[in-house]
């Protein structure tokens, strides 16, 4: 009997030892695994900022189409002149990358996806091709003065015409889709030369409301939170 309780003593032992080891070692994988998404994410970190900062502000789409505009004066007080133009334009869309840093980068490690939060989309000031413009002006007597001062009328209106269709949401929509593909691009190429390997990458605008059923902007981890995670420090 005394010989069977040491030998169920021995087993209890060895058993607890091994039991012990299993939690060390999981304890250690896990700490591996905490570690491996540091690096990774630093690395990414590290390689979209610097992609992103060659790229400063990057322009991703045009609009380009006409607008109308007319001006008047008066010559003398009584006589009435007109001017009407039609003018091409040009309006440019960018997203400023130069201030996107690690704060607006979420490595979802499990997932290997990349989530990128960029600046919004922002319509450039239209340039107006004065050049290639069709005038019509009419009036009795047009001075120099009034013929001034009606070109000065029609360069504002048009200018504000084409700002203002700019901003139609339809058009601010796809500027926004050029943007998400021109960017995933960007960010794609460094990670995957960086030795980052097959990475999937996702992109919202921080303008963009934050959709309900969305919940992995929530879960995925910024560099900061990893960063700070109690689990890497011993």
């Amino acid at each position: 009997m005394a010989r069977n309780g040491r030998l169920a003593a021995v087993l209890l032992t060895g058993m607890a030892a091994f039991g012990l080891y299993q939690y060390r070692q999981a304890r250690q994988a896990e700490k591996a695994q905490a570690q491996a998404e540091l690096q990774a994410g630093i690395d990414a970190s590290r390689v979209l900022s610097a992609a992103f900062g060659r790229e400063a502000s990057l322009r991703v789409a045009t609009l380009t189409g006409q607008v109308r505009s007319r001006g008047a004066c008066l010559t003398g007080g009584l006589l009435t002149n007109t001017q009407a133009t039609v003018a091409p334009y040009r309006v440019a869309y960018s997203v400023d990358l130069g201030h996107v840093d690690r704060r607006n980068y979420r490595w979802d490690a499990r997932g290997r996806v990349m989530f990128v939060e960029l600046p919004g989309v922002v319509a450039e000031p239209p340039a107006i091709d004065m050049a290639r413009a069709r005038t019509a002006q009419s009036g009795l007597f047009i001075s120099r003065a009034c013929g001034v001062a009606m070109q000065g009328q029609v360069a504002g209106r048009l200018a504000a015409a084409a700002a203002d269709r700019s901003l139609a949401p339809a058009y601010l929509a796809q500027a926004r889709e050029s943007a998400r593909d021109a960017v995933g691009r960007i960010t794609r190429a460094p990670l995957a030369a960086g030795g980052l390997g097959t990475v999937s990458v996702r992109i919202r605008f921080a303008t963009d409301p934050r959709p309900q059923d969305d919940r992995r902007w929530d879960v995925s981890r910024s560099i900061e939170d990893v960063l700070a995670d109690p689990r890497l420090h011993p």
